[in-house]
């Protein structure tokens, strides 16, 4: 079960590519397979506390709304840094916004950077890593395995950048403290879904608008970053 996971997540978990009708319906299907075998895996092995569903507490509440507009200067402040730089990952959806996808694959890959891969990643690199290695260790080497693991993952298919690693294991950092902070996954995964659909908002409310509202405007669509 798990190395079914494994293998989906490292080997074809970040490959940003366009694909056809076919190829996003077989990936759409490897995708939900792994969360399944994710949620499945955490609650017959792993730590199934992490979806109980407990009393809202408001310190939760500041702390993850916290981290979000602490992450958000952190952004804006590393990108300072480096201004005319583009990730691997950004240019592999450039390559998709100017390939004029079909509205299928456009659709499905806003589905999936919004809501599916936030799902699989916190299953996989909060609640399985974090719960299995180095558990609330007292120096924090849970959410700095599970960092490390996240920066790695989102650069997977690329060639190395030290760059790109660091902006995306900080952001695993991040979230992965939420997740021991809570020691929940609906927090973190609160945070990664809002975090990436506010990134993507202008292309969804395109999509939904063009498609669904005024269905007769043909449309293509592209969208930004995401974690």
């Amino acid at each position: 079960m798990l190395t079914t996971v494994w293998v989906e997540v490292f080997l074809n978990g970040r490959k940003v590519k366009v694909y056809s009708d076919l190829e996003m319906t077989i990936y759409l299907s490897a995708l939900l397979i792994t969360i399944v075998c994710s949620i499945f895996a955490i609650w017959r092995w792993g730590d199934k506390s992490i979806f109980k569903f407990s009393k809202i507490k408001l310190s939760y509440i500041l702390v993850t709304v916290g981290l979000y507009y602490f992450l958000q200067y952190f952004n804006e402040q590393y990108w300072q840094w480096f201004p005319n730089y583009v990730t691997t990952n950004q240019q592999g959806l450039d390559d998709i916004r100017y390939a004029h996808p079909s509205t299928f694959v456009w659709g499905s890959h806003l589905f999936v950077m919004s809501i599916l891969s936030p799902v699989r990643e916190e299953l996989v690199f909060r609640g399985a890593i974090m719960t299995s290695y180095f558990r609330n260790s007292q120096y924090f080497l849970d959410v700095l395995v599970s960092a490390a693991a996240f920066g790695i993952f989102h650069i997977i298919g690329f060639p190395w950048s030290w760059i790109d690693f660091f902006f995306y294991a900080m952001a695993g950092a991040v979230i992965g403290f939420i997740f021991r902070y809570t020691k929940s996954i609906y927090y973190p995964l609160t945070f990664h879904i809002f975090w990436n659909t506010a990134n993507h908002w202008s292309e969804i409310w395109s999509f939904i608008y063009l498609n669904i509202l005024n269905h007769n405007h043909p449309s293509n669509g592209w969208f930004v970053l995401g974690l």
